[in-house]
């Protein structure tokens, strides 16, 4: 036996625990961790927009952060986007978290 077929066979680790709902559960887990991470990146670059708009900082200071600012709040719209996605297909199969409760 070659050490790839091996390697297959032995499945990932925990593997006593890999059925449908905890695939579910995990899913869940990860669109959870997408959204805190979307709205925490949103108050971050949003705040320190409102705090720039504020000071008295060169322009270059403004256009660097401004750009940095944008792509940064893209990225938190498009990780939001799919962490939101991933939860409304866990919820759409069944939420195993509220049918055990």
């Amino acid at each position: 036996m070659t050490l790839t077929e091996r390697r297959s066979n032995r499945g990932p680790k925990g593997s006593e625990k890999t059925g449908p709902q905890v695939v579910e559960v995990r899913a869940r887990r990860q669109s959870r961790i997408l959204l805190a991470a979307s709205v925490w990146t949103l108050y971050v670059w949003i705040s320190r927009i409102v705090i720039m708009a504020g000071q008295d900082e060169s322009t270059g200071f403004k256009v660097v952060h401004g750009i940095l600012a944008l792509v940064s709040i893209g990225f938190a719209l498009a990780i939001g986007k799919i962490g939101w996605e991933s939860r409304r297909s866990a919820s759409a199969k069944g939420d195993p978290v509220k049918s055990a409760r």
